[in-house]
């Protein structure tokens, strides 16, 4: 017996020593021997689950930390990492039980804290969300990432106010970028202005949906682009794509902040624009560093990073109307519209109206689902008896207590899906129905192209106000509600006036094509100017046009 464990110990060893020089299917093989001659050790089962997802195989990493939690019933590690894995499948009760599990042996776990926070805020529940976030923040308040991920979560909130949000971004920076040296800003000298983009979602994501036209048209005579690339999924043919598009391409995901910020001033970049403000994998402790000439942030969504050392935020008239340019630490800049919409093949043609009852729909992230929404959502429903509604919403008891909000029988849920069926699923609604305070954005644009109108909120927050740039890019004010009442007066008046919405489904797709929001030449070119304004505003200079 003892042999069998002294040999469990070793396979144990070599899988770490595997998976560090970079061999997981060996780590992974190696840990499986391991089991074998010692199949009631904790350790090796949770180092095997974690693999395993790595490697994409999730439902037999959830199995082998289930042997683990039943191997070690109090040992909290394993019950963490059942929950992560049960949460990247939508399995949120699950992932939520688990969490509290853990945190039931080692309540102080500032991680398990945050995760199990993100999955409360991904059923909805964000007060309770925030106040584990601050919880987690109080445990570990060196983590920048943590109290990240609060920052985001302010913003799905109807109690948070520009100003609150705005002094909250600000707290983050003095704790977590304090401003280095002055450092000189030259002059540049080259024929073209060197720009870079940072982002860890260079992938089939939204920001490369959007990234990739921006990419793609760029005027190569004037601008030189620079890549820089913090992703943590395997590449894939959106990769590819962007990668192509850039005149050069940098990794700087195995790069610590201070290594990647060198990289930056070793390119001599004069503008570097961040993609992911306090998201996941967000790389600010770059930006904290002012490795480039001018530092602006736009695309993730519409806020302010609370940072000095970003100079510019981009956005638009209808998300930032006049008198708001207080709510934000870097300066404001507008586009003519924040969006440069480019449909992916998986858009399908947009359907004729149907006889019979009106579909509602959202097919946003259900965090963005507020009591407020729902209640409002109950009222629309019930002034229609024939009325039905679906919502992207993953599986969980928080659907059934959904439904009892709205109707059980008149909702119906989608779970996680692929593009294709994202699109699909467009073709069965009438009507997509915003939420608030947290509006949508691509979901809008995607909606619009599929010939489906999207009633929204105006907020008080820009990232209120998407509903309302897209709708007014679409010479749609009609579909712009400044208060709950009047959205669900808007939103009967569509569903019970058939040809008006049948005129407006028909159009819908063409007022897209017609509109700014798919004008791609005149976005770079609005999107360029705003890019020389930046660097001559801060530097000073204007760029050359003629070789020195």
């Amino acid at each position: 017996m003892r042999e069998s464990m002294d040999s469990a110990e070793n396979l144990h060893h070599q899988a770490r020593l595997a998976y560090a020089a970079g061999h997981l299917s060996q780590a992974i093989s190696l840990l499986q021997q391991a089991a074998q001659h010692d199949p009631n050790r904790v350790e090796i089962w949770n180092d095997l689950g974690l693999l395993l997802r790595q490697s994409g195989q999730v439902n037999d990493g959830i199995e082998a930390l289930k042997k683990a939690v039943a191997i070690g019933p109090s040992t909290p590690e394993p019950y963490a990492n059942l929950g992560n894995a049960l949460r990247s499948l939508g399995q949120l009760d699950d992932a939520i039980d688990s969490y509290q599990q853990s945190l039931n042996i080692q309540p102080r776990n500032a991680v398990t804290l945050n995760n199990l926070a993100a999955s409360l805020l991904d059923t909805g529940k964000v007060d309770q969300a925030i106040d584990l976030g601050r919880k987690a923040i109080q445990i570990d308040p060196h983590s920048a990432q943590l109290h990240s991920n609060l920052l985001y979560a302010l913003h799905f909130s109807p109690n948070s106010t520009p100003a609150s949000v705005l002094k909250e971004h600000q707290k983050w920076a003095q704790i977590h970028a304090p401003l280095p040296p002055k450092a000189e800003r030259k002059n540049s000298l080259r024929k073209k202005i060197r720009v870079g983009y940072l982002s860890p979602d260079f992938y089939h994501h939204v920001i490369g949906r959007f990234l990739l036209p921006i990419l793609q048209n760029h005027n190569r005579d004037k601008f030189e682009i620079f890549a820089y690339s913090n992703l943590a999924t395997p590449p894939d043919e959106m990769t590819d794509a962007l990668r192509r598009s850039c005149d050069h391409w940098r990794d700087i995901a195995p790069l610590s902040d201070e290594k990647a910020a060198n990289q930056i001033r070793e390119d001599e970049i004069d503008l570097l624009i961040d993609l992911t403000m306090h998201m996941a994998r967000n790389r600010l402790g770059v930006f904290a560093q002012h490795p480039a000439a001018v530092q602006a942030t736009y695309l993730a969504y519409p806020s302010t990073t609370g940072m000095p050392q970003i100079d510019y935020r981009l956005t638009d008239p209808h998300l930032d109307p006049p008198g708001t340019d207080a709510h934000y630490v870097e300066r404001s800049l507008r586009l003519d519209t924040y969006w440069c919409y480019k449909p992916p093949p998986q858009a399908e043609q947009p359907v004729h109206l149907r006889s019979g009852h009106i579909v509602f729909g959202c097919l946003n992230n259900f965090r963005k689902v507020s009591p407020d929404v729902l209640e409002t959502w109950h009222k629309i429903l019930q002034q229609l008896p024939n009325s039905r509604m679906i919502l992207h919403c993953a599986e969980g008891s928080h659907r059934q207590t959904l439904a009892e909000k709205l109707c059980p029988q008149k909702v119906q849920f989608a779970g996680p899906m692929s593009l294709t069926d994202y699109f699909q699923t467009y073709s069965a609604i009438d009507i997509a129905l915003d939420p608030f305070p947290y509006a949508g954005g691509t979901t809008t644009l995607d909606a619009a192209y599929s010939g489906v109108p999207t009633v929204t909120l105006a907020g008080t927050t820009a990232v209120g106000r998407g509903g309302v740039s897209i709708n007014m890019n679409l010479a749609l004010p009609d579909l712009v509600a400044h208060s709950p009442e009047e959205y669900i007066k808007i939103a009967l008046k569509f569903a019970t006036d058939r040809d008006q919405l049948t005129d407006l489904r028909k159009t819908l797709r063409q007022r897209m094509r017609d509109s700014l929001l798919m004008n791609q030449n005149r976005f770079i070119q609005n999107l360029e100017e705003r890019y020389e304004e930046m660097l001559l505003g801060t530097l000073g200079f204007e760029p050359r046009t003629k070789e020195l």
